[in-house]
């Protein structure tokens, strides 16, 4: 544990509530942007198209996922 400086706060992005690393980061993606997850990242017991749905429904966003060919991971595309 260590204290932090405004400046070190300042560039920390923090949310209220629960929320997991990737979801933090697909909801900073602005449309045309991509996230690669591996699976090691993946923590939730549902799957990442669970969230992302309901990421559309919440917030209007359009997102599309594929998996990579080895099976390692995801990537996800914010479309609008």
């Amino acid at each position: 544990m260590r204290k932090l400086t405004k400046e070190e706060v300042a560039q920390i992005h923090m949310v209220k509530g629960r929320s997991t690393p990737v979801r933090t980061e697909v909801l900073k993606l602005k449309a045309g942007e991509f996230l690669e997850v591996k699976k090691g990242e993946w923590v939730q017991e549902n799957s990442p198209i669970q969230m992302l749905q309901t990421l559309e429904k919440r917030f209007k966003h359009k997102y599309e996922m594929h998996t990579l060919a080895d099976k390692t991971g995801w990537v996800i595309e914010r479309l609008a």
